[in-house]
């Protein structure tokens, strides 16, 4: 219930959200507002409390690599015991919503890039509790209950949290990598634009990290012939001085699979002095190249 998100540095986004932890007969429902589900009269050695009812934690989700297509996720338990007991209302003001809980939820990263996250805990109840003729029990079903925000923050920042060397605008164009473990190896970066040799201009992104093979982008496109390869998986880097070899597969606009081999010259100050070269083979045989220097952008190769 209630996801908040927050995103920063390339590729790095953390989720969090409120969770329902109960292990007991009752079922993980649809509506959070259901108190025949969430709140059903407690029996047995429970009778008189909130022990049966749905119990409440919060979660986060974070990620380094957040802007490929399928992210890899790390969760955390956030809150260190049961912050809330019953129904979560999301109904505003309106029929039988009761307000219950979820106020102040929210989660920032620091200047650290550490996860902030605040919420609202009742698990405890009310000193105003008293006199009011209600059970005045941590555990009481009636007892009165006022949310109190929570501040708690995330102890080390994540240290595969990758930033651009380059233009910081690339950020919203290129895939963040990120290693388990800790960096290293080959690494090259490019995003602009090549005057091909067969005639038409290509655009072209992509990043490499060696050492988290086969995590990687490499995406080409010529916007006046519909030609467009899109990589899935990046197999090999190889490095020498400022050119960089790489090779992976990838798919054509119509889902076509491919081999691509892509040769990259970077480094240079003149754009006009950097190159751009790929070429990708179908499983039938046909063949696609390309080759030519910047227009604009960068290319950046590097050796770790």
């Amino acid at each position: 219930m209630f996801p908040w998100v927050a995103a920063d540095a390339n590729g790095h986004v953390v989720v969090v959200w409120l969770g329902e932890t109960n292990i007991g007969t009752l079922t993980v429902p649809a509506n959070s507002n259901s108190r025949t589900m969430l709140e059903p009269t407690c029996t047995g050695a429970n009778a008189g409390t909130n022990n049966c009812w749905a119990k409440w934690k919060v979660y986060a989700a974070e990620t380094v690599n957040g802007n490929i297509l399928n992210p890899t996720f790390t969760q955390h338990t956030v809150s260190d015991h049961i912050i809330h007991f019953g129904t979560v209302s999301t109904g505003g003001l309106g029929g039988g919503a009761d307000r219950n809980l979820a106020d102040y939820f929210q989660v920032a990263l620091d200047p650290n890039h550490r996860s902030n996250i605040t919420f609202a805990d009742d698990h405890v109840h009310s000193p105003q509790c008293t006199g009011q003729g209600t059970s005045c029990t941590d555990n009481g079903p009636t007892s009165f209950r006022v949310g109190v925000p929570y501040f708690t923050r995330q102890l080390t920042t994540n240290p595969n949290i990758f930033f651009p060397t380059k233009n910081p605008s690339s950020c919203f164009k290129t895939v963040a990598q990120s290693c388990s473990s800790g960096g290293g190896g080959d690494d090259a970066e490019g995003d602009g634009d090549e005057q091909g040799t067969d005639g038409h201009r290509g655009h072209f992104t992509f990043k490499t990290h060696g050492s988290c093979q086969p995590v990687g982008e490499m995406d080409f496109e010529e916007s006046d012939t519909g030609k467009h390869m899109k990589g899935t998986r990046l197999d090999a880097v190889t490095v020498s001085g400022n050119q960089a070899i790489i090779t992976g597969a990838g798919t054509l606009a119509d889902g076509t699979a491919v081999n691509y081999t892509a040769v990259v010259l970077g480094n240079a100050p003149v754009i006009g002095a950097n190159n751009f070269a790929i070429s990708w083979i179908t499983a039938t045989g046909s063949v696609f190249q390309t080759s030519g220097p910047l227009t604009d952008g960068y290319i950046l190769v590097r050796t770790q």
